[in-house]
């Protein structure tokens, strides 16, 4: 089975006062049909920013998203068949999840 959605080397930056915030710095990975990937990490480390990037509620620095065999970089827009509401986040609680199990 083919990959239904490849990032490769995705970053965004933000200007900032004196410098440049790299938000995401080369984030790679790729999706099968019916596959879920979640993305775990400390806050501030750029989960979200991910996410609003592949959902294109913001705009790429650098790198690709492969889209069912459509590739797309930061020069180009996306086919308007790809949408935020393809990805969701969530957020969950590991202690919570943790005590539950007997």
């Amino acid at each position: 089975m083919s990959d239904c959605l490849t990032v490769t080397n995705l970053k965004k930056h933000y200007p900032i006062r004196g410098g440049t915030l790299h938000a995401v710095d080369d984030v790679s990975f790729s999706l099968r049909k019916g596959e879920s990937l979640g993305l775990v990490g400390e806050s501030g480390c750029g989960k979200s920013t991910v996410v609003r990037l592949v959902s294109r509620l913001i705009d790429m620095t650098d790198g690709s998203i492969a889209c069912d065999g459509s590739e797309y970089s930061a020069r180009q827009t996306f086919p308007s068949s790809v949408t935020a509401a393809s990805v969701t986040t969530g957020y969950f609680r590991p202690r919570a999840i943790h005590g539950t199990c007997p």
